[in-house]
């Protein structure tokens, strides 16, 4: 079980009131991913620490995600943020708070680390810090495609970013 589950084309905003103020909460050592966002699914997700979980920090499978920011993504093994077949936005201005988030101390050396979009998925970065994670810092894998700008990746234990199988990378 993870911390908050969106699915089936449901839609949420995660961590900013109705009237797009900030009110982050602490998703934190979840037995599962932090934030799952799923199936046709579309959710907002801002100014929140997502931590510890024993997963993903924030997963996103066949769905749409903006992760607008002032998140801080860190220490979950499966992953900071992983996209499957989805659109993600990593770093949207739309909701006038920060862009900048933090995803450090994800993954696992053999596994995915701090970024991942695989199967299809598009997304943009935007602003995000992308560091000293414990494998790559971005995979951009079969046939994904990600656009980014002002974005920083350092001091992974792998690759700062790998490039596989068909995968196109857009730097703004």
């Amino acid at each position: 079980a993870g911390g908050i589950t969106v699915n089936n084309g449901a839609s949420a905003i995660i961590g900013v009131t109705d009237r797009l103020v900030a009110a982050g909460n602490a998703i934190r050592q979840n037995s599962g991913s932090g934030i799952n966002i799923g199936f046709g699914a579309v959710a907002t997700v801002a100014m929140n620490a997502i931590t510890q979980n024993t997963g993903i920090g924030i997963s996103v499978f066949h769905a749409t995600a903006v992760i607008s920011g002032g998140n801080t993504i860190s220490g979950n093994p499966s992953g900071g943020v992983v996209a499957t077949a989805s659109r993600v936005a990593l770093g949207d201005a739309g909701i006038g708070l920060t862009t900048v988030n933090q995803v450090s101390e994800n993954g696992s050396p053999v596994g995915t680390g701090g970024v991942f979009a695989g199967v299809g998925t598009s997304m943009i970065i935007r602003d995000a810090q992308i560091q000293s994670n414990n494998g790559a810092g971005l995979i951009i894998s079969l046939r994904s495609s990600v656009q980014m700008t002002g974005t920083t990746i350092r001091n992974n234990a792998n690759d700062g970013i790998r490039l596989v199988l068909g995968a196109a990378l857009l730097l703004l």
